[in-house]
């Protein structure tokens, strides 16, 4: 099945070369913005907001398993744990702002474990469905 007619003429942004180009780019232009933003969190937050490192390292741990071999399962564990720990600094920030009551002052502890067990076990599936014999599965995928 077709998706152009058959007077189409592909151009040059209908190649991977573009798609590669361009997001070579936008890498460029996003990292640097990315460094200076983990500079301010890490030395210019005061001591009042320091809890919000934890983001830092949480998202440094995404960016460092891309040497990994599994990495797909490894992606989606360190992908929940970031977002996980973006909820606990909302957490922290509503905790420290409101006073919150008791109840949940006991309960937040337990909550953040079971979230960042939840986080972690949602990988555990795709890492499971990896192929023992990985260079017959590489060469399926790759017939054409």
């Amino acid at each position: 099945m077709t998706y152009c007619s058959a007077s189409y003429q592909f151009s040059y942004l209908d190649t991977p070369e573009f798609y590669t180009t361009g997001l070579h780019i936008l890498s460029m232009i996003a990292i640097p913005i990315h460094l200076f933003g983990a500079y301010c969190i890490l030395f210019k937050t005061p001591e009042t907001m320091s809890s919000v490192n934890r983001c830092i390292w949480t998202t440094g741990w995404t960016g460092c398993q891309q040497n990994i071999p599994d990495f797909f399962a490894v992606w989606v564990c360190g992908k929940y744990t970031m977002y996980i720990g973006m909820i606990l600094i909302f957490e922290n920030r509503y905790l420290i702002i409101t006073d919150a009551n008791k109840y949940w002052k006991a309960f937040r502890k337990p909550w953040m474990v079971l979230n960042y067990i939840c986080a972690v076990s949602v990988g555990i599936p795709f890492y499971l469905m990896i192929p023992e014999d990985q260079e017959s599965s590489r060469s399926k995928v790759f017939e054409v």
